[in-house]
């Protein structure tokens, strides 16, 4: 890990520049793959379920970014965890009774002090043979997936599969770019655009002003998922594509829009991932 550390801080020019940030650079850096970031308060439970369950199942890489309003229950201010699972504590009848999260803290200590912890005395033996609980200090606890959405800000993911994989470079110094994209089969389809990152600037000149928005819509004018759109912001690359679906077969429209065209080209590498 020194070593690996080392590594990325060369690559970014120094130490201090690799201080801080969210888990999405993180994961985007070590894998090269189309990489997310869900914002938890953006959306009900009810629809994120299913899709953090679908990449759990894909054992998809997945970090999350505590806490939202300060330390609870142990958890660590400012720290990002490992998300590992979703699962549904069942009764006897077969009725969903609760929605837990697992997590690990990756100093492989758990800390964790709130509901369901390994010596919670609401877990039953049923419940524990349901998810093969652990009871040893492993760093690896589960919690109410509630208390998961309301103290963590996010989820990021990184899609990692094997993709058919082609690039276009774009300096963007217009207004607008719209590239058509023919799906011909039904499969995932990602697009990343990835520019410079705050972390190629000088330590507190680290706005590189990466005013660019994504849009991914098919022929009716629809997005493609409930993402509406993307920045590229600070951390220097947004990714647009269906998050836990194969995107139909069609003629879809990708569009680039360098709000800061009037003082500022962008120069962006437009990377597409494709399953078959």
């Amino acid at each position: 890990m020194p070593l690996l550390e080392k590594a990325y801080a060369k690559l970014n020019q120094n130490y201090d520049r690799v201080v801080g940030g969210w888990g999405k650079e993180g994961l985007r850096s070590l894998t090269g793959m189309p990489t997310m970031n869900f914002w938890n308060s953006q959306y009900e439970p009810e629809y994120l379920i299913p899709i953090y369950k679908h990449f759990a199942a894909k054992n998809y890489p997945m970090t999350a970014g505590c806490c939202t309003s300060g330390s609870i229950y142990g958890l660590v201010s400012g720290h990002a965890y490992t998300f590992l699972d979703i699962q549904e504590l069942k009764d006897a009848n077969g009725a969903v009774k609760h929605t837990i999260a697992k997590l690990r803290n990756p100093w492989a200590s758990e800390m964790y002090k709130g509901p369901w912890r390994d010596d919670d005395p609401n877990w039953t033996e049923e419940w524990k043979k349901q998810v093969q609980l652990n009871e040893e200090n492993d760093g690896v606890f589960w919690m109410p997936f509630e208390v998961f959405m309301t103290k963590y800000y996010n989820l990021a993911v990184s899609i990692y599969q094997p993709y058919k994989y082609q690039v276009k470079q774009l300096y963007a110094s217009e207004r607008q770019y719209r590239f058509e994209v023919n799906n011909p089969v039904d499969q995932h389809l990602y697009i990343t655009a990835e520019t410079y990152s705050y972390r190629h600037y000088p330590r507190g000149k680290c706005n590189p002003n990466n005013n660019v928005v994504l849009y991914f819509k098919d022929g009716h004018n629809n997005a493609v998922d409930q993402q509406q759109y993307e920045w590229v912001s600070h951390e220097g690359f947004g990714t647009m594509g269906r998050w836990a679906q194969e995107l139909p077969k069609g003629i879809y429209t990708f569009t680039v829009v360098n709000q800061g065209f009037q003082t500022k080209a962008a120069d962006l590498s437009l990377n597409f991932y494709a399953t078959k």
